[in-house]
């Protein structure tokens, strides 16, 4: 760990006018001289120990048709529902129809496929943000870049797709079959192969069963496990093993939760949402790795736009003062830029335009406009998610050896932190002459979070992976380090701030909360 996380939290007390707290020590390397009594936590892979798992089978198998034709795809579906490739067959819809009313209302950067001339295969398909894009298909796996395969229309959605590729048929897997691994992601649903053993921990949801969301965030709660291949290019990439869904580790940028689910908008091949950005450019594999990280980074830097969009209405609803409204503005412009600076560097590495489509906002607004819902979120959305996301961007920038990445992630980390003492300002706002009971519950949630924060463990498998320095070489940091981040930004900053917080409100309130 290369941040300095022991004077960190002062800068948030000074913006509140409170006094110091008490706080563990830290040595030269910014980790705490404290240590965990080693208990165990949550299996994060969502199994139990069986003592031997039943080797599957795939009964009854299926051909999957092409969409509109009674020809098969090369991918089967077991009665159980796992789905494999058996073989490799041309798609004979590579490109899909035109948007109908792409040709009659033109706008956008195109009209018709005749327009899309990037790659082969291109239509013109409406933008959800208005105007029309072009999205890309394939006929063969040859249409694909190193690394992926064709996916025919009805396999994965109405139009083919490529797809990353651990195997790409049932042969390259011994006695396994090459699986169509399925995943809620950050930003939407993603779809990989990978060869699946028969003495796999999972081939399906239903065997993985229900556990914690995530540990390491105050607002975790049970959720179904997914039974999905790694993606990520560890030793570990292409293991089936239940997960939970991607949004429950998604924190950069602060949240936008509606009850209780993090929401982020799907990604779209769109260029007006990206910045021009010029990224060192590596391996095939190592791109593939960091144009999903960083297009999950993007969709919730642009789902921040949407969390201060609720703040500001919410603030307003409060009777805040104009510096909270001017500051929450602010941070709402920051998050649009940062949105543009991680779908830009995303386009980078992927090798072509990627961007949000609409992000689901229904029901924002229901249970927010209640005081308590407003604190709580503030507490989770902002106090806690904005505060850990800051340091983390710190930190990744630190190690970022690209300088282009380096810059990205400075000005993040700079923008959320002081988006992360907005937060804390704005909470003490609302609790100065607070009745007693919700300062209470406001302690209460604060103190939860501190304590479901410092429970986190860092996920098995201990040691980095081979290739996790390359990839913190631009800009991500491995899941051990970024646990072992957080609860060391947990028990230096966001716990000293809270202890603070607590003292402060027994005391009395402060003008000083509305200056800074």
């Amino acid at each position: 760990m290369k941040i300095k996380l022991d004077s960190l939290h002062l800068t948030i007390l000074a913006a509140l006018g409170l006094a110091c707290a008490s706080r563990p020590a830290l040595d030269d390397d910014g980790a705490t001289t404290t240590t965990s009594n080693g208990t165990a936590g949550t299996d994060t892979t969502g199994g139990t120990e069986t003592g031997g798992v039943e080797p599957h089978v795939c009964e009854n198998p299926e051909p999957i048709l092409q969409a509109g034709t009674e020809l098969p795809s090369g991918f089967v579906r077991c009665d159980d529902g796992f789905i494999h490739r058996r073989e490799q067959l041309e798609c004979v819809d590579p490109q899909g129809a035109d948007a109908a009313s792409c040709a009659s209302d033109g706008g956008g950067s195109c009209q018709t496929g005749a327009d899309c001339i990037d790659h082969e295969h291109g239509r013109c398909v409406e933008d959800p943000f208005g105007g029309c894009l072009c999205e890309y298909g394939c006929a063969t796996d040859a249409d694909c870049a190193a690394g992926l395969i064709c996916a025919c229309a009805g396999v994965t959605g109405d139009h083919s797709i490529c797809i990353p590729a651990h195997c790409t048929i049932d042969d390259e897997c011994g006695e396994g079959l090459c699986g169509l691994s399925e995943y809620e992601g950050c930003c939407g649903t993603s779809f990989s192969t990978a060869c699946a053993a028969p003495d796999a921990s999972c081939h399906v949801d239903s065997e993985c069963g229900e556990a914690l969301c995530d540990p390491s965030l105050p607002e975790s709660e049970l959720v179904m496990y997914e039974c999905a291949a790694e993606s990520d290019a560890g030793e570990d990439a292409g293991d089936w093993t239940c997960k939970p869904p991607g949004w429950c580790g998604c924190d950069c940028g602060r949240p936008f939760f509606v009850d209780g689910e993090a929401r982020v908008a799907a990604t779209l091949a769109r260029a007006d949402w990206c910045d021009e950005l010029r990224p060192r450019l590596l391996d095939a594999r190592t791109r593939q790795v960091l144009a999903a990280r960083w297009s999950e980074i993007a969709a919730f830097e642009h789902a921040s736009v949407a969390s201060f969009a609720r703040f500001g209405l919410q603030l307003m609803q409060l009777g805040a003062p104009p510096q909270l409204l001017r500051d929450n503005q602010r941070a709402l412009a920051d998050e649009i830029v940062h949105a543009r600076l991680a779908f830009g560097l995303a386009s980078a590495y992927a090798g072509g335009p990627v961007g949000p489509g609409g992000l689901d906002v229904g029901a924002a607004l229901e249970r927010e406009t209640d005081l308590r819902g407003i604190v709580e979120g503030l507490i989770v959305e902002a106090c806690m998610g904005e505060t850990l996301a800051a340091i983390e961007a710190h930190e990744a920038a630190l190690w970022a050896e690209d300088p282009v990445v380096a810059a990205v992630l400075e000005q993040i980390a700079a923008d959320e932190w002081r988006h992360a003492q907005l937060g804390w300002r704005s909470l003490a706002w609302i609790l100065d002459g607070a009745e007693p009971e919700l300062r209470r519950f406001a302690l209460f949630v604060l103190e939860a979070g501190v304590e479901s924060l410092g429970m986190a463990t860092a996920a098995e498998g201990g040691a980095p992976g081979e290739d996790d320095g390359q990839l913190r070489a631009h800009g991500l940091l491995d899941p051990v380090a970024r646990q072992e981040l957080r609860r060391a930004g947990v028990e230096a900053v966001i716990g000293p701030c809270v202890a603070a917080l607590r003292e402060r409100l027994a005391s009395g309130p402060s003008e000083r909360w509305l200056r800074s």
